[in-house]
């Protein structure tokens, strides 16, 4: 046998693990992507809606990153004939103007560099209040009229910025050149990514991919995110690229091999080119609200998901064998929503569009633009450039139309005409479309068919562990059954999304006379897969003694404890299904801290927590507003009402106290008060 020397494996195994890029990817840090986010997302930059005055600044910037790292302008010729960064284009019936951005490093090969990989982002988001309409969910708060938004798509810019300045400072040209570019009003319909496959800067028989970045700023978990359409382009070329990348990087990627969401990388798709798409891992609370802003963004998982898509551009820009659509592939259905949706593009009609349209005042359009595959409304009838004025017996809001229809679609009944009111030709004509019935919300049907006049419980769970199909149903049924089974349906919906670790929060515990009486330590952890339990763990000096609690809830309507051990003092006092003293106000904790920050969460009975239809019940009723002092600061609180029914008969009321963030920052009860131990109560983190 021959001894090869340590030194040389050594050096063996740097020269299979390094990479051309390796030397520029320290320049991605996540304090790099955190400065230029908060400048993306900062209140200067307004929103950055398209056809606005913040969104031309966001382009300024972009050019400049590109011009820094030394990419080609490949972009409009300026007015002395140099071409720039910019692709300009105009919408909203030539109303508005706006612009993409693209930047070109050219490949090495003399023949490959002919050959196109894109890197895409889109850059818009839907502005301040009143620009763009038909994209702004929620309302302005009192001190915030900008929608930011950091993670959508702040966070995809800011990750291509990271790429092109590894490039730049790598000093690198695979054999493919690549175009970076990122892309205006896709808010609007993706009218960015159409416009420039209408009127590409670079052949686009040329083009051989395009990696898309939308909202990769928020995790579940720590160094994990998503990747899509691995199929659709030939001979699995995708894969092995995708897997080295990320291990390299340290990421742990959730992959789905077929179509992602709607995007940019839909306009590509449509003329022939495969795609592949980056995307966060985990829910975003704040889509398309003022909420969305950059000090929520997991920047480490972030840094992550750039240092992947910066090794798979370079591999697909130096693969010996081009990448090709995959000819068999095709797009799948979209899974039916729960939800009815249109399936179209709209624009909000505003200033003069809207006055020439002559309806009543303070009434709203929206504008038809495009459609979603599989769209209902399609099908149905309705076509481009309809003018739509009313949803199943409403008009719109002029200020607020897209949240008039959101409203309208929550109340469609699966099965029953909806009324659709459209201008077209300046007539006004009514479409009704009618969404199918799915198994759930027949059950739901039957279900509420068997309901007595005066409720039961048994059976309200049941309808309100379907979830989503059930709630328009549930709409029509009377008080206070409707509170009961809505709030059912809420907590569902708030277990299903909530962080896949709370972490820990502290909590002093107080006698109502004031007296310092222990603390209390308190986790809620979600399972990873889907209908996996909630962990509930408690743990302190509470309760008389030291005690520790864990327990298992299922993620259903009523948070059903599966599991339950008490241990007091270093001794074992209850086991699975028993009742103990003091499990009801783990479940009550465990209810607020689900339930986060929606007040419409807390309006209703969440009844038989306990397994085999015991006790407690727990009902909740919001109060309202409240401003508390907690270590000295004021905090905007929610207050709720708590009313605890035990067994025996005996009623226990409490006080809680919720910041905007969703964290219990207090619970005053009979016996004891409970109050956040440090200052996350006023940051709104977890510790």
């Amino acid at each position: 046998m021959r001894f090869i020397p340590i030194a040389l494996l050594a050096w063996a195994w740097l020269q299979e693990s390094a990479h051309p890029l390796d030397p520029g990817l320290v320049v991605i840090s996540p304090q790099l992507m955190k400065n230029d986010l908060y400048y993306l997302a900062g209140d200067d930059l307004e929103g950055r809606c398209a056809g606005f005055p913040g969104n031309d600044r966001a382009t300024e910037f972009i050019a400049s990153r590109f011009r820094a790292a030394g990419l080609k302008p490949v972009g409009d010729r300026d007015d002395r004939g140099r071409p720039t960064y910019y692709q300009h284009f105009t919408f909203r019936n030539n109303e508005l103007k706006t612009r993409n951005c693209a930047g070109l490093l050219e490949g090495s090969d003399p023949v490959l560099k002919e050959e196109i990989v894109i890197l895409g982002a889109h850059h818009d988001h839907v502005g301040r209040l009143g620009q763009h309409r038909a994209g702004q969910i929620g309302k302005a708060a009192p001190d915030d009229d900008l929608w930011n938004g950091a993670d959508d798509n702040g966070s995809g810019t800011t990750a291509l910025l990271a790429v092109v300045s590894a490039f730049g400072a790598a000093g690198v040209r695979p054999k493919r050149s690549i175009l970076f570019m990122t892309f205006s009003a896709e808010e609007w319909g993706l009218l960015g990514s159409r416009h420039y496959v209408e009127h590409p800067l670079l052949p686009l028989e040329k083009t051989v991919t395009m990696v898309n970045m939308d909202m990769v700023g928020r995790t579940d978990e720590e160094g994990v995110a998503g990747a899509y359409a691995l199929d659709t382009v030939a001979g699995d070329i995708y894969s092995p690229i995708l897997e080295r990348a990320a291990k390299r990087a340290g990421l742990d990627l959730d992959i789905n091999r077929h179509f992602g969401g709607g995007s940019d990388h839909i306009s590509f798709f449509n003329k022939g080119v495969p795609i592949l798409g980056f995307s966060e891992r985990g829910p975003c609370p704040d889509y398309h609200r003022v909420s969305d802003h950059a000090d929520k963004i997991a920047y480490e998982t972030m840094a992550k998901i750039a240092r992947t898509a910066a090794h798979v551009v370079y591999d697909l820009a130096d693969v010996e064998e081009s990448p090709r659509r995959n000819a068999d592939y095709k797009r799948p259905a979209p899974r039916a929503s729960a939800k009815p949706r249109l399936g179209v593009y709209l624009q909000s009609v505003e200033g003069d569009a809207l006055k020439a349209l002559g309806l009543e005042p303070g009434q709203g359009a929206l504008a038809v633009t495009g459609f979603a595959e599989g769209s209902v409304a399609q099908e149905a009838g309705l076509k481009e450039s309809d003018i739509i004025v009313g949803f199943n017996g409403e008009s719109f809001d002029a200020e607020q139309p897209r949240e008039k229809l959101i409203e309208g679609l929550d109340r469609v009944i699966r099965g029953e005409p909806a009324p659709l009111v459209v201008l077209r030709d300046g007539r006004r004509t009514t479409l009704n479309i009618t969404w199918p019935s799915t198994g759930d919300d027949a059950k739901a049907k039957a279900l509420i068919e068997k309901l007595p006049q005066e409720g039961d419980f048994a059976l309200e769970k049941e309808i309100a562990d379907l979830g989503e199909d059930a709630e328009a149903r549930v709409r029509r049924l009377p008080e206070p059954i409707r509170e009961r089974v809505l709030s059912g349906i809420a907590v569902r919906r708030h277990a299903d999304r909530l962080e896949r670790n709370w972490r820990s929060r502290w909590y002093e515990v107080r006698k109502p006379d004031g007296q310092a009486d222990g603390h209390l330590k308190l986790a809620v952890l979600r399972g990873a897969k889907e209908g996996e339990p909630l962990s509930i763990e408690a743990e302190g000096t509470h309760l008389g003694g030291y005690s520790r609690i864990t327990s298992r809830c299922a993620r259903d309507s009523r948070l059903t404890i599966l599991d339950y051990v008490l241990e007091k003092n270093g001794e074992r006092r209850a086991s699975p299904h028993e009742h103990p003293e003091g499990k009801d106000e783990v479940n009550a904790f465990t209810v607020l801290l689900i339930a986060g920050a929606d007040p419409s969460f807390f309006q209703g009975t969440l009844c038989d927590l306990l397994p085999q239809g015991g006790r407690p019940r727990i009902t909740l009723r919001s109060a309202g507003p409240e401003e508390i002092v907690h270590r000295d600061q004021k905090i905007e609180c929610r207050k709720i009402g708590i009313v605890e029914e035990h067994a025996g008969g005996r009623t226990v009321t409490k006080t809680a106290w919720v910041n905007a963030s969703g964290v219990v920052v207090r619970v005053e009860g009979p016996e004891q008060i409970l109050e956040l131990s440090s200052k996350e109560a006023v940051q709104g983190r977890n510790k």
